[in-house]
């Protein structure tokens, strides 16, 4: 009996001792990378391309078509989760 609980207790332990690993390999946050919209109604188009960085900044480029005219811009900006 007392090898059978002196067997039990290395199994247990060996389980414990190798069953225990850090599977997180980097906290990647799903924000990270590149998101797009286009919306089109009538003779209108807007499209907006939002780029979020592991550096926390970001870009915008949004170009909008109205009326035979088209406008676009970018913009770079900063952003946190809470």
């Amino acid at each position: 009996m007392k090898k059978m609980k002196y067997l039990l207790i290395m199994v247990m332990a060996v389980m414990i001792s190798v069953s225990c690993s850090d599977d997180d390999d980097d906290d990647v946050n799903p924000l990270v990378g590149t998101w797009g919209f286009t919306e089109t109604f009538e003779e209108e188009e807007i499209d907006l391309e939002v780029t979020f960085m592991e550096n926390l900044t970001g870009t915008m480029l949004y170009s909008i078509t109205f009326d035979g005219q088209y406008y676009d811009e970018s913009e770079n900006f900063t952003w946190s989760t809470s």
